[in-house]
């Protein structure tokens, strides 16, 4: 938005979403038929509203006008849509995919509205009206659907290369996590020089690129594809997500030889907590590289923060640093590992998150664009909390009186437990120490569906011949700390709610 509009973002964004409003409710949206199933037309009209680039007939035009590779080779029409690969490199080439059989058949589906060929993600986001950030948004600005057509965007995730080791992370998008957390050999990358040949009839056609990682500035393919871009079609508005870390003289050049924007990863603007998350990361450099990053784009950062159970209350602070560098900001969606996922509370919980955010006041920010936009991705994000509070609320309500059933297992488990652990130790003394360890793990712990569900699952377990004449089982009923710990496991709160999830 130019800059003399800024100040009036707080007035031509009600007025633009009620004029996305009123069209949204002419338009003629597919209904369902035959294999299809489409968005009802109220959740269309409800996400309509709120886009940037105007209300459209169809939820999405990824499949019609993108392309992402992953770091596996495969293929997918975006960011979120992993579980519909639509082929394989080197096994098939880029052309042989964009214009396949399979990417069709995905787009067919688009045309009908239709979220079931690999759309999970943005079927259970815009269910719970959180809009602000779909991979959906990014691709309205080609509404396009005529066939035949090169992509005007591709992303592309072709390393897991990175320095950090963060919390939230696994070894698909961490090198460091997969050598040092999960001690697997690297991944094997499937890329090669013949697939920046192949690039070449693309980039001409291209509006825009996206590059992922692990750490796109440490990722040695970039460069190459960045020169060829250079070369053959320098206009290409280019983005990378970083972790911020990396500031050098090879990145600064890309950054002024191209049209990029940056996307830079802030979970927290406390030093201490910024670095037992992103571990690995020196806080005060990412903080200057921040600045410098934000100088060589014109402006144009993002900065992307994750909020968990170890942060969710550094997340107004993370709104107000963006408001005040007028950088936009993107809440991004953490679904593993439950530990860390916000999903993975109780109610109360829940509505205490909610009623500190309900306390933060950004009203004296509503004056310029980006604080605007940030302002709206923070609420929505809150709406997102309240479809969680309300989901688990029904959890907990399907369990219905769980304190009688919880007596019930309570008993047919101390006397189960009793009966195995009398055939593994052949003294009473040591059986006596194992059941007082089960109570004080599990039984003594306040009634609740966790607790229930944990007794219940111990209970099928020693109920299972073969699991409990195991090897492993033996050892663990054997040694009373990896007992203690097994049974502290299953009371994770976590793992309760990831059975919903």
């Amino acid at each position: 938005m130019k800059p003399r509009l800024e100040k009036y973002a707080h007035l031509l964004l009600p007025l633009w979403e009620g004029y996305n409003g009123l069209k949204s409710l002419m338009l003629p949206y597919p209904a369902s038929r035959g294999k299809y199933r489409s968005i009802p037309p109220k959740l269309m009209r409800a996400y309509n509203k709120r886009r940037f680039h105007g209300a459209k007939r169809l939820f999405c035009y990824n499949p019609f006008v993108n392309l992402f590779f992953n770091i596996a080779g495969e293929a997918i029409a975006c960011c979120r849509s992993h579980d519909n690969v639509l082929g394989t490199y080197p096994e098939q080439s880029i052309k042989g995919i964009w214009f396949g059989k399979k990417a069709e058949a995905m787009r067919e589906h688009m045309r009908h509205n239709d979220l079931s060929m690999g759309c999970a993600y943005c079927e259970k986001q815009i269910k719970a009206h959180r809009f602000q950030g779909l991979p959906s948004m990014r691709a309205d600005a080609y509404p396009y659907t005529k066939k035949g057509m090169y992509p005007k965007i591709m992303e592309l995730e072709l390393s897991n290369a990175c320095n950090l080791e963060c919390v939230m992370c696994s070894g698909r998008e961490s090198s460091k996590i997969r050598a040092n957390r999960e001690h697997l050999p690297p991944l094997v990358s499937p890329y090669d020089d013949n697939f920046i040949r192949q690039l070449e009839a693309f980039i001409p056609h291209l509006r825009e690129m996206h590059f992922y990682g692990g750490e796109p500035f440490l990722i040695d393919i970039y460069y190459k594809i960045w020169d060829k871009v250079i070369a053959l079609n320098p206009n290409i508005k280019m983005s990378a997500v970083t972790n911020g870390t990396i500031y050098n003289a090879r990145t600064e050049q890309i950054l002024l030889s191209t049209r990029f924007d940056l996307t830079v990863s802030v979970d927290s603007l406390n030093k201490e907590r910024f670095e037992q998350i992103r571990k690995g990361a020196d806080f005060d450099v990412v903080m200057q590289n921040i600045d410098k990053f934000n100088q060589l784009t014109d402006n144009h950062l993002t900065i992307s923060h994750t909020p968990i159970s170890l942060n969710w209350q550094d997340t107004p602070g993370i709104v107000q640093f963006c408001n005040d560098k007028q950088a936009r900001l993107n809440l991004s969606f953490a679904e593993r590992p439950s530990k860390y996922a916000l999903w993975a509370n109780h109610p109360d919980k829940i509505d205490e998150m909610l009623a500190y955010y309900d306390s933060i006041d950004f009203t004296h920010d509503k004056h310029n664009f980006a604080a605007t936009y940030n302002i709206r991705v923070f609420n929505e994000w809150k709406e997102q909390l309240m479809y969680f509070r309300d989901k688990n609320r029904q959890i907990l309500e399907q369990h219905g009186d769980y304190v009688s059933k919880e007596k019930e297992i309570e008993n047919a488990l101390v006397q189960r437990m009793n009966e195995v652990m009398s055939a593994v130790f052949s003294m009473q003394s040591d059986v006596d120490y194992s059941l007082n360890i089960l109570r004080e793990e599990l039984l003594d712990k306040p009634s609740s569906p966790v607790k229930t569900e944990s007794m219940h699952d111990v209970l099928t377990y020693l109920n299972d011949r073969d699991s409990i004449t195991s090897e492993k089982t033996r050892k663990t009923l054997l040694d009373p700390e990896k007992f203690r710990k097994h049974l502290s496991a299953l009371m994770r709160e976590a793992r309760f709610w990831e059975k919903y999830y």
